[in-house]
């Protein structure tokens, strides 16, 4: 039962492994095969184009007449030849049932057996060792022997069939690199210097090797047989497999140096690519926990070696570059970032701080060589990002986790600033992907210290940072806007975006400062307090944001709508969930949103005065101002009513009848206000408004007040109501009849009412 389950398990990671590899040899073989066809289909079109042209050029006798026909009858004879290779596409188009057969048995088929063939012979060797059938030193050289058969096998075979001959190379490599390493790791015939050094040679064996048939395959084919012994020993229980990272660092170099140099001098991506995506599996399969500075600064030598590589050869190299070459360049930075998370977390931050300014000097200067050699930035966009990826984290690690949110803000401030001086677009955007991260971490910091109680508002050193982070997003904004003319269409936006996210945040942190403010000035009444200040802190910004708006600044102007309905919204619940349960003391705290009713006021005013200048979707936000103050007007009489009948009232019982009967009277006198300053600024909406509050009071009397009184103030109200209502009435059929009487005086048309 347990051979069964061994040979189940053997099979289940069998076939991980062929999904795994099979899927980068096929895309390498791939692309051999299509580049030879692509080949002969040159060639023979060619051959026919040279065919073509010298059936027309074939009477050469023509050059000795002196007459002019001839010449100008070869003359035109050969552009009919140049468009016969207009039909290019019919290659493309021509894959068939038949050809795709082809593919899949000749190359799928070949690439998958090769893996397994690798993998085979990897057991083959523990199956010999572990039954005792021959000894650690022959099964060794058994090993190194069939690995070098297959070797002279495979150059006989291309001579014949070059993919298949290529094929058996690379399986030789990777037979001789496996056995070595299972010689070293498992059976303890070769000492691990021994060991290590014919491993290196192996490496760079395969570099003549693969150059000499110009084949990736071979080279891709070896690297996979040098990482198949670690990584089956990481991912299955194979004892004696696990080493160390100081080991498993030297094996992996050693591997890379022959991805290295085929990458530089060949442009090989594609290897390159699959040799550092399984060096990362390996890495992070094979070690847990941390490890020491030496290692990880091989480590980021290696990523960096991984992914800069290919740059040489691709720079020079005109066109446009393959994925492979891009993804390798683009990869090798984060994949560095990802194994290296634990380490980092735990390490001392002033030496990665180090270590990722130094990375970021050395994808900083690869870019710069980059776009002295190269008139396409595609490259160069790919080195910027891991450069700017480097110095987000060395900012992070040298400031520490306080100052981080403030680091990133300045950074991108830096990036879009620099992006706008030097006319490029891509470090504008890695300036707006930074910020936006800053960002984020500025909203979970403004979640933090509510309650400190100890802090000192405004000025301590956790608001300061704060306000810095919140000042480089409104400084961006302002250069954002004021450079707009290089800013692309995609960005057009850019500028809004900023000024919204840090007005945004800056409210939030005014809410956060005054929440702290009000613990200063009364612990017990913490909550009314803090929301007080918090709305007199935002209608100071929205005045600015008004202010500012007013210059032709649309964005700045919804701003200041949104953040003034917010302060009106807070009010409302504030006074209506707390108001009426305040204590003489707590007074002040009412006569603060006072202040902020009347700045409202004034600022709606100001909007409706300059209402023309204003587009049309914003002609109505005067109205809408008008309801909030209005409702904010409102709740605040309601709590002034609600004190002074508990100042005045005896008991509970009469206290309820005071505060119903003044709340009415409040609503009675604000609903004529707004009808008189209705006819005095000749509003209609202003009149309309005092209509509808004197309709909302008579219900409320009618509904609730009139049930809740004895009969004297069931009277009292009745009349005081009724009277109003009639003398709102008489002034309106005064002004009617004053109207007529002027019209028919004067022919004058009277100005039209707003």
């Amino acid at each position: 039962m347990t051979n069964m389950a061994w040979v189940a398990g053997l099979a289940f990671w069998e076939a991980i492994v062929l999904v795994l590899f099979a899927i980068w040899i096929l895309k390498v073989s791939s692309d051999a095969t299509r580049r030879e066809r692509q080949f002969e289909e040159r060639i023979r079109r060619l051959e026919d184009t040279l065919a073509a042209r010298g059936l027309s050029t074939g009477p050469a006798p023509a050059p000795q007449s002196v007459s002019l026909p001839a010449p100008v009858l070869v003359a035109p004879a050969p552009p009919p030849p140049l468009a016969a290779p207009a039909p290019a596409p019919k290659p493309r188009s021509a894959m068939s049932v038949s050809q795709m057969e082809e593919w899949v048995g000749s190359v799928w088929l070949q690439n998958a057996g090769s893996v397994l063939v690798l993998v085979g012979v990897f057991f083959l060797i523990l199956w010999g060792y572990s039954t005792g059938k021959l000894g650690p030193e022959a099964l060794v050289a058994a090993g190194v022997a069939m690995g070098l058969g297959f070797l002279w096998r495979g150059d006989r075979v291309t001579r014949t069939t070059p993919a298949f001959g290529h094929a058996l190379l690379g399986i030789g490599v990777g037979i001789v690199y496996l056995s070595l390493y299972v010689g070293h790791v498992q059976l303890g015939v070769l000492p691990r210097a021994v060991a290590l050094t014919l491993l290196v040679l192996v490496s760079i064996g395969s570099i003549p090797l693969g150059l000499r048939y110009r084949v990736q395959t071979i080279a891709m084919l070896g690297v996979i047989g040098a990482f198949v012994p670690p990584l089956l020993g990481a991912w299955l229980p194979l004892a004696g497999f696990a080493l160390g990272p100081a080991t498993l660092l030297a094996y992996l170099a050693g591997v890379g140096l022959s991805v290295y140099a085929l990458s530089a001098r060949a442009g090989w991506s594609r290897l390159d690519l699959t040799a550092l995506v399984l060096a990362t599996i390996t890495w992070g399969a094979s070690v847990t926990g941390s490890w020491t500075w030496p290692i990880e600064i091989g480590l980021a030598a290696m990523f960096v070696l991984y992914g800069l590589a290919p740059l040489p050869a691709t720079a020079r190299r005109p066109g446009k570059p393959r994925v492979s070459d891009m993804a390798v360049i683009a990869m090798a930075p984060f994949l560095f970032t990802l194994v290296s998370v634990s380490f980092i977390a735990s390490a001392d931050r002033h030496a990665v701080a180090v270590l990722s300014l130094v990375l970021t000097a050395i994808y900083a200067a690869a870019a710069a060589w980059t776009d002295s050699v190269r008139p396409e930035r595609d490259l160069w966009k790919a080195l910027t990002a891991a450069s700017v990826l480097f110095l987000t984290l060395g900012l992070q690690r040298a400031v520490g986790d306080q100052s981080t949110t403030m680091a990133w803000a300045l950074e991108g401030l830096f990036l879009v600033t620099f992006g706008l001086r030097a006319k490029s677009g891509w470090l504008r955007g890695c300036g707006t992907v930074v910020t936006a991260v800053s960002v984020l971490a500025l909203v979970f910091r403004l979640g933090e210290g509510w309650s400190a109680a100890g802090a000192f508002p405004f000025l301590n050193a956790h608001a300061v940072r704060d306000l810095a982070a919140i000042a480089s997003l409104l400084v961006g904004s302002h250069v954002l806007g004021r450079e707009r003319s290089r800013l692309s269409s995609d960005e057009r936006f850019l500028a809004e975006g900023w000024t919204l996210l840090g007005n945004a945040t800056l409210a939030a942190w005014l809410a956060r400062e005054c929440s702290i403010l009000a613990l200063r000035v009364s612990s017990s009444d913490h909550l009314l307090w803090a929301t007080a200040s918090t709305g007199l802190a935002w209608t100071a910004q929205t005045a600015v944001l008004f202010a500012r708006g007013l210059q032709a600044r649309a964005v700045l102007r919804w701003a200041a709508y949104t953040l003034a309905m917010l302060t009106l919204v807070l009010g409302v619940d504030v006074l209506i969930v707390y108001g009426f349960n305040i204590t003489p003391g707590e007074q002040a705290v009412v006569f603060v949103w006072l202040v902020v009713l009347a700045a409202a006021m004034t600022l709606c005013d100001r909007l409706a005065s300059v209402r023309a200048d204003l587009p049309k979707t914003e002609w109505k936000m005067p109205e809408a101002w008008t309801l909030g103050i209005v409702v904010l007007w409102m709740a605040w009489t309601a709590c002034e009513a609600q004190f002074v009948a508990a100042w005045i009232g005896a008991d509970a019982r009469r206290e309820a009848v005071l505060s119903a009967a003044f709340t009415s009277a409040a609503w009675l006198a604000e609903a004529t206000v707004l009808t008189i300053l209705g006819w005095i600024r000749k509003a209609a909406f202003l009149r309309w408004v005092g209509l509808g509050l004197f309709g909302w009071t008579v219900l409320k009397i009618l509904l609730i007040d009139l049930q809740r009184v004895d009969v004297f103030w069931r009277f009292l109200s009745a009349v005081l109501a009724g009277v109003a209502l009639l003398a709102v009435s008489y002034a309106y059929q005064r002004k009617r009849r004053l109207e007529a009487a002027t019209e028919t005086a004067s022919p004058v048309v009277s100005p039209v009412e707003n």
